[in-house]
């Protein structure tokens, strides 16, 4: 979208706009709202984002939260352009836009997460709105752990500010967990101990970044998790459990598996191998066919936490040579 490509030309300077400029703008945004023109809606937010302002900002986010429902595509055009604002006061207003619709509307949920991308330093005023407000509490902690992303003194500032106000013990150990992340410091979420810490130390800026200790590879999204969501996070793979995998009936990966007496032949295209991953994440998997599962006097193991099924081919053109459409049970065309 063009609307993305102008971020270079917001952050270089902001257009003067005149009164008639604004209202001008609000009524083009509001017609393609009306007809529901994606063209003249990506005309009008590249304008306003030219111009970059808190009154911009304010057009956009207020025109965005009138949007019908099933205009879906034009809804989010607008907030992915909130997205890309890099002036301070722009995003300022847009974090007491947020604050404001709270519970009340999700346009304040998706601006935040659109402005996940952003790692300007005026972002933080929109954080910092939603931090230190009375908004819900899953949108505090959402800021809280954005803060934990970005490598400045200005986000160091911010949940120091908050854990002070702060009285919810999970809010707070989000906010610490993010200044544990910046900082490397293990201090407990008590404000005082971080403001005397930091008045001490904030003239040194932010200490390097470690870094990480190569760790074992899972091939899943934990290996992708940041330090803060990382320390939170309780996978499977810390549960003394079991899991169990069922698999198609067709697949011959598995040559120890007591065989089906109706066993199709040909390799099936198996799409998750989810056993392959759990047994990566070092997990206990039990694996059974689908026929197995399915009789009468099976039982799922005791010890058994959680239950997946592998995804395998259901088209035309699928390489088993035993599937028919409108077949047995079993068959993978099976209608």
């Amino acid at each position: 979208m063009r609307v993305l490509s102008v971020v270079a030309l917001v952050a270089a300077c902001l257009l003067v706009a005149s009164a008639d400029d604004y209202s001008r703008l609000k009524k083009q945004l509001l017609r393609a709202v009306k007809n529901n023109d994606l063209e003249l809606a990506e005309k009008t937010l590249t304008e306003l984002l030219e111009i970059g302002d808190a009154k911009a900002a304010h057009i956009i986010i207020t025109v965005a939260a009138r949007v019908p429902k099933n205009q879906n595509r034009l809804y989010w055009q607008m907030i992915n352009a909130l997205g890309v604002f890099t002036d301070p006061d722009a995003l300022a207003e847009l974090g007491r836009l947020m604050v404001s619709y709270g519970d009340k509307r999700a346009i304040g949920r998706d601006v935040l997460f659109a402005l996940q991308r952003n790692r300007t330093v005026g972002v933080i005023r929109a954080l910092r709105e939603v931090l230190t407000s009375k908004c819900p509490r899953d949108m505090r902690e959402m800021a809280a752990e954005m803060l934990g992303s970005i490598r400045r003194v200005e986000s160091v500032d911010v949940p120091i500010v908050a854990l002070n106000k702060s009285t919810n013990k999970p809010i707070r150990d989000v906010i610490n967990d993010s200044l544990r992340g910046l900082t490397g410091m293990a201090i407990p979420p008590i404000a005082k101990e971080w403001e005397q810490w930091w008045s001490d130390n904030r003239a040194r800026g932010l200490p390097k970044k470690r870094k990480k200790a190569p760790g074992k590879y899972t091939g899943t999204v934990v290996d992708q998790l940041d330090d803060v969501r990382k320390r939170r996070m309780f996978g499977g793979e810390k549960i003394k459990l079991k899991v169990l995998v069922i698999t198609a009936c067709c697949d011959k990966r598995w040559p120890d598996f007591p065989k089906d007496p109706d066993a199709r032949e040909g390799v099936p295209v198996v799409y998750d191998r989810i056993e392959d991953i759990t047994r990566r994440m070092g997990i206990e998997t039990v694996v059974v066919y689908r026929w197995q599962f399915e009789k009468p006097n099976y039982k799922i193991p005791d010890d058994v936490l959680v239950v997946c099924i592998n995804c395998t081919q259901i088209h035309p053109f699928c390489i088993c040579k035993h599937c028919h459409p409108v077949g047995k049970k079993h068959d993978r065309l099976f209608t």
